[in-house]
């Protein structure tokens, strides 16, 4: 009886185990499927965040022509537990006019409140802090919450 009690349970994990995989895959499509959408800023019209599944462009539309202030190539994306907030690490490949020397360093973007029709983002900044890294490591050693690169959220809604 103890064999067929214990075959029986190590079936029941080979079933439950790919059917709870599944749904951990179904809930990453979806959050990024959230997040990758073209961002505008509620309060500054016709400038955003486009994030795609392999950049973000920081874009800015003037004479409806769009120009984009910067760009970075998707290293890493942190997702935090509640799958709604995070940060995007990546390296310039387009740098902001501030900062020319830049071209792939490393940078982040940290979201939160992330929903299917709006967002909150803030871009890594710090008064005298440093505006990019060497290293994909040091970036996310660097630019955290903790560490008050990320003080200040705009709030932002999909452009459809």
């Amino acid at each position: 009886m103890k064999i067929k009690t214990k075959l029986f349970f190590t079936a029941l994990l080979f079933i439950f185990i790919p059917i709870i995989s599944c749904n951990n895959n179904m809930n990453n499509i979806n959050k990024e499927k959230m997040l990758n959408k073209k961002w505008e800023y509620i309060n500054y019209i016709n400038s955003g965040f486009n994030i795609q599944t392999n950049k973000v462009d920081r874009y800015h539309i003037s004479n409806d022509i769009e120009n984009i202030r910067y760009s970075i190539n998707i290293e890493e994306i942190f997702w935090n537990e509640d799958n709604k907030s995070g940060i995007i690490y990546g390296r310039y490949t387009i740098v902001p006019d501030y900062n020319k020397d830049a071209i792939n360093k490393y940078y982040a973007i940290s979201f939160k409140n992330l929903t299917s029709s709006s967002i909150k983002i803030s871009a890594a900044y710090k008064k005298n802090g440093i505006n990019e890294t060497d290293t994909l490591d040091n970036a996310k050693t660097i630019f955290t919450v903790e560490n008050g690169y990320f003080d200040f959220y705009s709030d932002c809604t999909e452009v459809k």
